[in-house]
């Protein structure tokens, strides 16, 4: 083990799934009440991962506290892999208007410049967080009232009024909550809110492996990934943060109670062709809301259309760095 990255663990895992697919599906889960967004179990293959986490905060924080320990997981794996030796990675996410997001990766220690690039494009490749945002993520939302449910998908433009499902279609009729309606323009929807400004940031510190502590909007969150993926479970991942950014973000529309849930195709992340690298089947569940149809916040849009997210590095090496 180097700087806390299981290389042998790593390639271990990757041999079990190419052996047995379904081992490499994980479901992922929180749920919201109130300020606190709990962590469920995360199923692993097989595996029920119980991980007693909370997290708390405001949702592009959230967002970018993900992206930041999402990408600095990823720079030390990749670096890793190459038998560079980092000492410090610093990851800077922010969020500005377009929309576009950025990090800046600060890394110190014995690596040259050909490695750092070439970590730098294994996070254009292979973080989860940041494909994520980067290719449009359908998002479904699922309104449980005492009536029945109602769903409505949240890929597309949102509906004008309460009544109507996506594309206009009557909720409870068969084209509701499904995109690509016929006559369905994005003209013909109000745009969605403002992203937030440039002051939106989060820096992540890498601790060692998978573990970052990470301070955005004034608050420090540890985030980690379980033993099972090779982290310390210290805190909760960069993908369950993401999800708890969105369910922070439904509840404060909706009211009510908010579980939301992906899945993850591990086989993305180790680089097997043809597999999805970011979460998918992204499920937003509302019991008993306040509010027919929620408003669409940064974070949904975020996810909804293609971001760009921007790599800056800055390479401080050692003296004695090749």
């Amino acid at each position: 083990m180097i700087a806390g990255v299981d290389l042998a663990g790593w390639r271990e895992l990757a041999g079990t799934v190419r052996r047995a697919s379904w081992e490499a599906q994980a479901t992922i889960s929180v749920s919201a009440a109130g300020p606190e967004i709990t962590v469920r179990p995360m199923l692993l293959g097989p595996s029920r991962v119980a991980r007693p986490f909370t997290v708390a905060g405001d949702p592009v924080a959230l967002l970018l506290s993900a992206l930041a320990a999402d990408t600095a997981a990823t720079v030390a794996i990749s670096l890793t892999r190459q038998g560079a030796l980092p000492t410090k990675i610093n990851i800077r996410g922010y969020a500005g208007q377009a929309p576009k997001m950025g990090v800046h990766l600060d890394v110190a220690g014995l690596i040259t410049p050909t490695q750092l690039a070439a970590a730098a494009d294994h996070v254009r490749r292979y973080s989860v967080i940041l494909r994520t945002l980067a290719e449009p993520t359908p998002v479904r939302l699922l309104l449980v009232t005492p009536d029945g449910s109602q769903p409505v998908h949240l890929a597309g433009p949102l509906p004008d009024s309460p009544s109507a499902g996506a594309g206009g279609a009557p909720l409870g009729s068969p084209l509701a909550g499904v995109g690509g309606v016929p006559g369905d323009s994005p003209s013909a929807h109000p745009a969605g809110p403002p992203l937030p400004d440039a002051a939106a940031e989060a820096h992540a510190v890498w601790q060692q492996g998978a573990r970052s502590t990470v301070t955005a909007a004034d608050r420090a969150i540890v985030i980690d990934r379980p033993k099972q993926l090779f982290g310390t479970d210290r805190g909760p991942s960069p993908e369950e943060c993401l999800l708890a950014a969105l369910a922070a973000e439904t509840l404060a529309r909706t009211g009510g109670e908010v579980h939301v849930s992906a899945r993850q195709d591990l086989r993305g992340g180790l680089g097997f062709d043809g597999a999805p690298v970011g979460l998918r089947d992204i499920l937003v569940q509302c019991l008993d809301p306040q509010a027919p149809i929620p408003a669409p916040g940064p974070v949904l849009e975020l996810l909804r259309q293609p971001t760009d997210v921007s790599i800056e590095i800055e390479n401080r090496r050692t003296p004695d760095a090749p």
